[in-house]
């Protein structure tokens, strides 16, 4: 509960004019002049994008939910880390209940132009909320991580196999479940299909438009599948 307390910036239910602010920066990345941080499906994701244009639409009233995501942490090599942080925004409409309650996950290039746009009261209290979040939950999740690699290595006990303690090598014990499953990485899936079919896609071969290249590719083939599977309803009775 104290590390969700940290990620909150603001709940649900409150109306205060941290959350107007925060709304409005919501409502700007539609019409923003970058078209890095403008709503996209290979962003945001089919729902994500409608919650985004959703919020645009009244920004002054919309019931939300902000809070810190740091799904984009970053590690390479000599260069060091980047956090990438992120909202993750919910919005709640009058009559939905919880269940019903629907969500997005911005990109770090649309939080970071939010919180740049903010007013400075509003972006002095996001700010500081990054810095309690930093010092209250990321640095003893990463002592944590580092104490758990150096027990793996102190122990010598580099080829375990498993997930859990397995902190050195990918190496599965051949029962696959959710607490098991095969990873997806680029250097497992293949780096040809990665940078061929989605950095191909935006920036390698279409410079900034690359973003509406592939949006409109993953609508297609939603359309396609979702005709296929109605098809197959029709036949199937």
């Amino acid at each position: 509960m104290k590390n969700e307390n940290l990620s909150l910036i603001v709940p649900l239910n409150e109306a205060s004019q941290l959350k107007h602010d925060l709304n409005m920066g919501v409502a700007s990345l539609i019409k923003a002049e970058d078209i890095n941080v403008r709503p996209h499906i290979c962003l945001n994701d089919f729902e994500g994008v409608k919650i985004i244009e959703q919020i645009a639409k009244s920004p002054g009233t919309s019931n939300t939910y902000f809070s810190l995501s740091d799904g984009n942490i970053n590690y390479s090599g000599h260069d060091g880390m980047w956090l990438n942080l992120g909202f993750f925004v919910q919005l709640k409409s009058p009559d939905d209940n919880e269940s019903s309650r629907t969500h997005v996950f911005l990109s770090p290039r649309q939080t970071g132009h939010i919180v740049l746009n903010l007013p400075p009261e509003s972006q002095t209290i996001v700010l500081g909320k990054v810095i309690d979040w930093y010092q209250g939950v990321f640095l003893p999740q990463i002592q944590r991580a580092t104490d758990q690699l150096s027990k793996q290595v102190s122990l010598n006990t580099l080829l375990v196999k498993g997930t859990d303690n397995n902190r050195i090598f990918d190496i599965h014990d051949g029962n696959v479940g959710h607490e098991d499953v095969h990873y997806s990485e680029v250097g497992i899936i293949g780096s040809e299909l990665f940078y061929k079919f989605f950095l191909g896609h935006t920036f390698l071969q279409s410079g900034d438009n690359g973003y509406e290249r592939i949006d409109d590719l993953l609508s297609r083939m939603r359309a396609e599948t979702k005709g296929t599977v109605e098809a197959f309803m029709r036949t199937s009775h």
